[in-house]
Order: C-alpha cells, then structure tokens, then sequence
C-alpha cells in the first residue's frame, strides 16, 4: 500500500493540520498561506513537523558586559526587553554584528548574533554566510544546524538561504540526513515551491535516495493532488531519465501510459504535454533497439497530438491575455 494517500497524510504520523492548529501557530500558518505559497501544512509527529517558530532571547542585548569589547555605534539606551522597537533592534544587532565581522571573530557570540539576524531577515546573506563559518570553526553539532535552518525554512519557505545553508551542511558531513523526509514535507505544505524541488532534486542527484519506488509514489501522489502541478511533472522527467539505466522499459512504458491516461481527463493540462513530448522523445532516443516501427510511429502520433493540444491550449490563453 502507497505511504501516500490523497487525504494530505504521508503515513500514519502524517495529517493536515489545517483545522487544529491554534494560537500563535496558527497565526504563523495564515502568514505563511498568504506570503509563501502554501495550501496545507503537513503535520508529522514522528519528524516533530512543523517545528515551533523561533524564538528570540534578547537579554544578551542589554548585557553590555557581553559587548564591552567591541567598538560599535551607539544605539540610544533604552531598556531593549520592554521599549525596543524592531528598527532599533535591527541598528544594534547590525552594528554588533558588523563589529564581529571586522574582527573576524567567530564565536558563540556570534552564532547568537547571526540567529538574530537571520530571524529579522532570511534572506541575508552575509548573516548565513558568517553563521556557517562560525559552525565550522567552532565544530558545532551539524544536526542541531540542520533543525534551526528548518526551522527558519517553515517560517520563510521560499528563502533561497536557509535552503542553500542546508545544502551546505549535508556537504559538510556529506550526508543527507533525513533531508529527504523533511523536503517531502516541505514540498506537501508548498507544492509549487521552486527552492523546495530544486533541493529535492540535488539530494537524490548526490546521495541518492532511500528507496527509488519512494520518489515514484511522492510524485504519482501529488500530480494525482494536481495534475496541472509542473514542479511535480518536471521532476518525474528527471527521476526517469536519472534513473533510465535501472529501470526496465517495461517500468518506462506503464507510468507513460498511465500518464498519458490522464491527458484525456485534462486535455488543457499545457505541463502534462510537456513532460508526455519529452518523454516520447526520451524512450526513442534510450530504448530505440527495443521498439519496432510500429511502435515509433504510435509514439510519433502521441507526440504530435500533444503538440497540438499544447499549440492549442497556448493559442487559447494568449487570445484570452490580450481581452
């Protein structure tokens, strides 16, 4: 029986969380919805997703026996725990972290420093570069790494940072941890999120993954989710031709049928004959000693009927655009 069902559930540890989240998470999960893409939120008990946001401890701000040797702008000097307002916290942590920088210093000071960085803005790159250094350094525990960059990634999903700081880490142990497991989830939650593929696609390019029949049945689950997904459908083009020299043309020819099944039901579908066009040319190009002629020419009138479709279906959003 597939892992993936059609009910948003992964497996048993697997739910949707859209009806039980409460409080500040949902709060969080209704910011996420309208910035970030995101359709459901996928719950797993056993992977403890999604993880809690993060938390900020700025008590250290206001301990200047903490800062006293680092020469820094001012910022002005008011109880930074109950009057400190988010531009005034941005200047001091900025000011301090700069001052880190210049000093090329690269301490638990400054993995403090940076957490709070990355938390006023994801995307900073100076912030995850200088973090990474500081773990590097100081030979941080790269699992505990891995779990704040997820943590960051639930919050912000399409930050190319966090990704590309995670990325960074499996490099360093060279491992993938249970990156794999985590993406999927990501991916659950953000169906259509390009950073979220892109990393899926370099885990398996790299390590591989657990067990090949996974990555069919992820995929096969969410293009049956939404058939007009292109993310889905462009990386069940990589999986086949990654994998082309351990799959039987037997294997090949079913998902493609089955594929093609579906064409009929959403003939509109622009990204299915995509994916069916290259896929035609890909089976003829890897198994030609393995079809006749008649078989050439069934794929060759699957392949012009998908072109037309797609002609079709591009002529008729194109007229439409110009109303």
């Amino acid at each position: 029986m597939s892992r993936y069902s059609r009910n948003k559930s992964f497996d048993s540890n697997y739910s949707d969380s859209s009806d039980d989240t409460e409080g500040d998470f949902c709060d969080q999960e209704k910011l996420r919805n309208e910035c970030e893409g995101v359709s459901n939120t996928i719950i797993c008990e056993k992977l403890n997703f999604p993880y809690p946001p993060v938390e900020l401890d700025l008590s250290l701000l206001d301990d200047e026996s903490v800062w006293s040797d680092l020469e820094f702008e001012n910022t002005p000097k008011d109880n930074l725990l109950f009057e400190l307002t988010r531009e005034l916290l941005a200047v001091r942590v900025s000011h301090l972290f700069n001052a880190l920088i210049k000093s090329k210093e690269y301490s638990t000071r400054g993995m403090y420093l940076s957490k709070l960085m990355i938390k006023l803005n994801p995307a900073n790159y100076t912030a995850w570069h200088y973090r990474l250094l500081c773990v590097k350094t100081l030979e941080l525990n790269l699992e505990e790494e891995l779990e704040f960059a997820r943590r960051i990634t639930f919050e912000s999903i399409k930050s190319y940072q966090s990704w590309n700081h995670r990325r960074q880490i499996c490099e360093i142990a060279y491992s993938k941890f249970n990156e794999l497991e985590f993406v999927k989830l990501e991916i659950g939650t953000s169906p259509k999120n390009q950073s979220a593929w892109a990393y899926l696609t370099w885990l398996i390019k790299t390590f591989g993954p657990t067990d090949r029949s996974d990555e069919f049945e992820f995929v096969d689950f969410l293009v049956k989710t939404d058939v007009y997904n292109n993310s889905a459908w462009n990386y069940k083009n990589f999986l086949i031709k990654h994998f082309d020299g351990d799959l039987e043309l037997g294997f090949v020819l079913r998902e493609f049928a089955q594929d093609f099944q579906s064409l009929f039901e959403r003939p509109d579908n622009e990204s299915l004959c995509s994916y069916l066009i290259d896929m035609v040319s890909h089976i003829e190009r890897k198994h030609n000693k393995c079809i006749n002629d008649m078989d050439i020419d069934y794929l060759e009138s699957i392949k012009d009927k998908c072109k037309s479709i797609h002609c079709i279906d591009s002529k008729y959003k194109c007229q439409h655009s110009t109303l």
